[in-house]
């Protein structure tokens, strides 16, 4: 392979060899040490392939031995160059293309992370960025072992770090740091209600239970007590722990006019694009932005043999939007409060287990009141601590 690229670079050419003596013509190549290679037989005489420079050497040889020769094949970069000789912008465009080549060659493409479970892959890349590793980034200005020290540092989450450079990807194993597990509190402690309510089950893992299933509390009732006090009447003081459920009762409220102003559209609209390469990100564009507008951004990068690479454009939509004022029907209007409001009680669904509701709505002059009423099951104790001096 080696001796072909050589063979290339240099340029070579296939002759054709005809009359006279063409056995005794190969005699005295041997003789010379002609570099000549391939000889073949044909019908008329022979044809080999021989280096550019050893053509004129041949010469001398074809002349004692009365054979014609003639070229008839050229390969190689002499005569590419010579054929495109008058083509500036080809020749300076391949030129440019061969820098970029070896530019990119030694350069970061992609990252690929691998070991972590909580951190995310983006968080990671976001840790690389900071400490100055993107795409683009020379291989061979890597300090890897200092980088991940200055990484393990910065985000105590990480315990271990490594980076590994392989071709144009740069591998990074992570281990997420394993935290002891919590402590129980050991310090005098009361389980308390933080809410009115109906308590549906009590799990008391340490205290005394103050309540059972079907009571009514109050908010600041105990529910579970730190204060224990033995049929003997010794008293100790505990860290009470435990879970204590309950029916809580509470209510979204909603007010919406009927009056409204909403972002529209007006029609007008430009398009931005962004060309990015090797985490530069260099603007195509002159126009400014709209006062007010939507906008709408899309990437599409370049991929080359099924592999993104970190080249491509940022397309970005901008869409001008007015302020319009418009008045709304009754219906309209509890739509849009009723939205809002299940908004709120998605918030509560994702922190309790709702398990009723129930919803009414009240006309205003301007406008409608919409309230929601609902019934959830919840977690209602919360922790009170214990003076034991008094």
């Amino acid at each position: 392979m080696l001796l072909k690229i050589i063979s290339y670079i240099k340029g070579y050419i296939k002759v054709s060899v005809k009359g006279g003596f063409p056995e005794r013509f190969l005699n005295l190549c041997a003789a010379a040490d002609r570099d000549i290679w391939q000889v073949k037989t044909e019908k008329e005489g022979i044809s080999f392939f021989s280096d550019i420079r050893e053509y004129k050497n041949l010469r001398s040889s074809a002349k004692r031995t009365g054979v014609k020769m003639r070229v008839t094949e050229k390969h190689g970069l002499p005569f590419l160059l010579r054929r495109y000789r008058y083509r500036w912008g080809l020749l300076a465009g391949a030129a440019i293309l061969c820098a970029l080549l070896y530019f990119l060659s030694g350069s970061v493409w992609t990252v690929t992370v691998s070991g972590n479970k909580k951190i995310t892959e983006e968080q990671i890349i976001d840790m690389l960025r900071e400490a100055g590793i993107r795409e683009g980034t020379r291989i061979n200005s890597l300090d890897e072992e200092n980088t991940a020290q200055q990484i393990i540092l910065k985000h105590p989450e990480l315990s271990w770090l490594s980076i590994n450079p392989m071709g144009t990807t740069l591998y990074v194993d992570v281990k997420e740091r394993v935290y002891a597990p919590e402590v129980k509190p050991t310090q005098p402690q009361n389980i308390i209600a933080m809410c009115d309510g109906v308590i549906t089950s009590v799990r008391a893992n340490s205290g005394d239970a103050l309540v059972k299933e079907g009571d009514a509390v109050t908010k600041g009732q105990v529910l579970i007590s730190g204060i224990v006090t033995f049929k003997d009447g010794t008293t100790v003081f505990k860290a009470a722990d435990g879970e204590v459920t309950a029916q809580v009762s509470g209510h979204v409220r909603v007010t919406e006019n009927f009056e409204t102003t909403q972002k529209v559209r007006t029609g007008k609209s430009k398009t931005r694009r962004i060309f990015h390469f090797f985490g530069l990100d260099i603007p195509l564009y002159i126009t400014g932005e709209y006062e007010s507008c939507e906008k709408q951004t899309g990437y599409t990068p370049l991929i080359i043999a099924g592999k993104k690479l970190p080249i491509g454009v940022y397309k970005t939509h901008l869409y001008q939007t007015a302020d319009v004022t418009f008045t709304r029907d009754e219906t309209a209007t509890v739509e849009a409060a009723a939205k809002k409001a299940q908004e709120t009680i998605d918030q509560i669904s994702q922190q309790t287990n709702l398990i009723s509701r129930e919803d009414s709505v009240k006309s205003l002059e301007n406008g409608v009141e919409l309230t929601v009423n609902y019934v959830c099951e919840q977690n209602i104790g919360e922790i009170q601590k214990i003076d034991t001096n008094n």
